[in-house]
């Protein structure tokens, strides 16, 4: 059922949602200047937590971000494969309407289903009015149309910038910072080769995520700035509610 359906997307939703808040606090910690005791190369940190050097503090940083990037891209991964999944099924339904034709089956869809932080669809939604569901969406005029989908572009890319780039940064600067800090030794010894190692493969994977929500966005636009159709045997529109 539709109920099942929404309940199976959130529960990956659920477990992406913790996790980026713990990878923002992270990448916020590190990207705010961190201040160090004069004439060392230690960093003072906050609540009473001993100094520690640049090197190892960012060292640590390096290592704990990219773990929590790992884990945020493979959980946001895993909630988007089954968001998809759902909407797959729900395409696939042959009675569009649920509720003695009051409401069909992807608003009911979006009513139960628990949204992840990057979710702005609604809001360019909301503002089209009376013609935000089905079937009055398929009398929306072209000029709200147009105007709702600038809309959640101009949103979408306030979402990515913060939902996925600032953990980049943040990992830039750490980087930045530890061999700004690291004595002067062989390109390759092995803390280097590491950190180089770790940092490659976490921009990788968070590149991937970021060109798959671009690509995302390009396809919704396209979807959102027409009219859709009402027919109970057109199949509705992909999600664009992420």
């Amino acid at each position: 059922t539709i109920k099942d359906l929404a309940e199976a997307a959130s529960n990956q939703i659920k477990i992406g949602n913790p996790i980026w808040i713990r990878l923002k606090i992270l990448s916020i910690f590190i990207i705010l200047p961190r201040p160090n005791i004069q004439g060392t190369k230690m960093v003072s940190l906050p609540f009473d937590f001993p100094d520690v050097e640049f090197v190892y503090f960012y060292f640590v940083s390096i290592l704990l971000l990219s773990v929590f990037i790992i884990a945020f891209c493979q959980a946001h991964a895993q909630s988007i494969r089954a968001l998809k999944l759902a909407h797959r099924a729900i395409d696939k339904i042959i009675d569009r309407t649920l509720a003695n034709e009051t409401i069909y089956p992807r608003d009911f869809f979006d009513m139960l289903i628990i949204p992840s932080f990057s979710r702005v669809a609604p809001i360019p939604q909301l503002f089209r009015g009376k013609y935000q569901f089905f079937p009055e969406s398929s009398e929306c005029p072209k000029y709200l149309l147009r105007l709702t989908t600038l809309y959640y572009i101009i949103l979408q890319i306030l979402s990515i910038t913060v939902y996925y780039c600032v953990p980049g940064i943040a990992l830039t600067i750490a980087l930045m910072r530890y061999f700004g800090n690291i004595e002067s030794e062989s390109l390759f010894s092995w803390n280097k080769i590491f950190i180089i190692l770790i940092a490659f493969i976490t921009f990788i994977v968070l590149l991937q995520i970021i060109v798959f929500a671009i690509k995302h966005v390009i396809s919704v636009a396209k979807i959102i700035s027409k009219t859709p159709e009402c027919s109970s045997h057109v199949p509705y529109p992909p999600d664009v509610n992420i």
